[in-house]
């Protein structure tokens, strides 16, 4: 994945060299978008944004010798909320916004390294994500403007509750297990996308986002509860996700 990334991060620098040095049409080519200067920086755009995303976790345990743990299949997610670009010049800016997102997680803890007992949780979660990048964007080609993002994203928890299957435990659904979560997150944001003008300042925006997690969901204490008797072993529960963007700006 990060090889992947690495070489579109490539071929994109050199779209915003080719982009940057190649004017904007002239405004007889394309006469009804010209009521507004196309080529000209807008200080600030706001609109609204909308995100279905493809969501993992990189579970680990601190000792694998004495338990295991897997995180058995990817889940879907989903965001909605506010998006905001402060631009410095036409081409470099900060990008921000607040946004609502709800995803589910899932892994099987193993409380020996035989798997003869394990317990298995399906997080369902929701978050406040505020994502901060720094954001380069290309001059105008035809109706189209190109950009890339990176940066990072904190993200408040708002709910969290639990499925939980524990062999020879009577299963337990919609548990809520708030105190067994993080109450923060935070992610690393690499992005690239595009922008098509609508006419005057009016936008669309879609693109691609790798959110990369650092920190943990479960939290140290919620690893050895009453409920869990045979945890004998920390486990580390950082999420990723890719998402599609699709929005407006204005």
């Amino acid at each position: 994945m990060k090889k992947l990334i690495a070489i579109g991060l490539f071929i994109f620098s050199n779209i915003i060299t080719f982009a940057q040095s190649t004017p904007p049409p002239p405004p007889s080519s394309n006469p009804p978008y010209y009521n507004a200067p196309r080529g000209k920086a807008t200080k600030f755009k706001g609109g609204l944004m909308v995100s279905p995303s493809v969501t993992w976790l990189d579970a680990n345990v601190d000792n694998s010798s004495i338990n295991k743990i897997r995180s058995p299949n990817p889940h879907l997610g989903f965001s909605y909320g506010l998006v905001g670009d402060f631009f410095f010049n036409n081409n470099y800016g900060i990008g921000t916004g607040i946004r609502v997102t709800g995803f589910d997680e899932s892994f099987d803890y193993y409380a020996d390294a035989n798997k003869a007992y394990y317990i298995g949780r399906t997080l369902h979660l929701q978050y406040l994500d505020i994502p901060i990048t720094l954001k380069m964007r290309t001059n105008d080609v035809g109706y189209m403007k190109y950009f890339a993002q990176f940066g990072f994203m904190p993200a408040i928890k708002l709910s969290a509750r639990a499925d939980i299957d524990t062999v020879g435990v009577t299963n337990t659904n919609g548990l809520n297990v708030a105190s067994s979560v993080n109450l923060l997150m935070l992610y690393s944001v690499v992005g690239l996308g595009a922008e098509y003008n609508l006419g005057g300042t009016t936008n669309l925006v879609f693109g691609i986002t790798w959110y990369n997690g650092f920190t943990n969901i479960w939290n140290k204490a919620g690893n050895r509860t009453s409920t869990d008797p045979n945890v004998n072993s920390n486990f580390n529960t950082p999420a990723e996700n890719i998402a599609l963007n699709f929005g407006v700006l204005f």
